[in-house]
């Protein structure tokens, strides 16, 4: 969130904050204290509308740039020198994998907030209402958390045709979405995968099983999922519900016997916001959490351990088939 929108919400909350003290019960509010109350949270509808304003033509301009970035690297005119990461999933989980904003020991300050400030003391929801302040923002999208996180790292792409704040998408037909999957795939220096039961990414699974890239790939347990028809699904609400956490369940038990029915790889038990690296062989291990992938730190810390692991395969000799043209024709 740029610096002048996080200002207006921190702005907005300050006066939601004073409107409520005025008109609560225990301050015995006044018709006057009530009207300024009522003015004070049109002000800070105002601010938020502001400050949604100021954040959308940010999240604009930052998709442009970033399609920019990829229409120039797709046509061959920049290269990326650290490598890049290259994000998979089914086309229909697009902005619906999404993570609260707030989480942990924060999200329930805030519910404790809220409560305090409609059932205690005005002063006690205010001081822990506006340390929600804090996570500047509602629900966030897991794609576009990731691409943030690797941006100092290396670029994140994706295959798709449209535009996103997340990875950034590099268009291809159809007819040509195999081979450059292939090409992508065996260049990449990381791989970022949600998988799917759809026919696209059970293929994209056997293709990296067949020549060797699953060592150097990260597979996200995905928290909360959105269902396609759920009229909740633009709401913003911070929290993920237990329809969304049900949900996410649901589509990673569905994927994980696609998967074992097909290949030989089983998918581990369900584990919500778990990231597994996978061996060789097929065998999982949980490597970090998304919330900790989702940082620079902690994106770093990952692409280091793939390095470590696909060398330590070399060293081993468990190595499978190398990334290179030949291999994938």
């Amino acid at each position: 969130m740029p610096r002048r929108a996080r200002v207006a919400v921190i702005c907005a909350y300050l006066i939601v904050a004073a409107a409520l003290l005025g008109a609560h019960p225990v301050a015995k509010a006044s018709t006057a204290s009530l009207i300024g109350a009522a003015a004070g949270i049109a002000l800070a509808m105002l601010l938020v509308h502001i400050a949604a304003t100021i954040s959308g033509r940010a999240a604009r301009e930052a998709m442009a740039r970033r399609q920019q970035f990829a229409d120039r690297h797709h046509a061959g005119e920049l290269d990326c020198p650290d490598g890049f990461a290259l994000y998979l999933r089914p086309f229909s989980l697009d902005g619906r994998a999404v993570q609260a904003r707030w989480q942990g020991p924060l999200a329930m300050v805030v519910y404790v907030g809220f409560i305090g400030m409609v059932l205690t003391h005005p002063l006690v929801g205010i001081v822990l209402y506006l340390m929600s302040a804090l996570g500047s923002g509602a629900r966030r999208e897991l794609e576009e958390d990731l691409a943030n996180a690797l941006a100092t790292h290396v670029p994140l792409f994706a295959l798709g045709n449209e535009p996103s704040v997340g990875a950034m998408k590099l268009g291809t037909p159809d007819s040509e979405w195999l081979a450059r999957f292939r090409e992508l795939a065996g260049r990449a220096r990381a791989i970022i995968m949600v998988p799917g039961a759809s026919e696209g990414s059970l293929l994209e699974i056997g293709e990296m099983q067949r020549f060797g890239w699953l060592n150097k790939t990260l597979v996200i347990c995905p928290a909360a999922l959105i269902a396609p028809d759920d009229p909740a699904s633009k709401s913003g609400n911070p929290f993920p519900s237990p329809a969304t956490r049900a949900n996410a369940k649901a589509h990673w038990e569905k994927t994980s016997a696609a998967i074992s029915a097909r290949y030989s790889l089983n998918l581990p038990d369900y584990s919500p916001g778990c990231v597994f690296a996978i061996d060789s062989t097929g065998g999982f291990e949980r490597i970090a959490r998304v919330r900790g992938l989702s940082t620079h730190d902690g994106a770093a810390a990952a692409l280091a351990a793939l390095t470590a692991r696909r060398q330590r395969e070399v060293r081993h000799g468990t190595n499978a088939p190398r990334d290179s043209d030949e291999d994938i024709g």
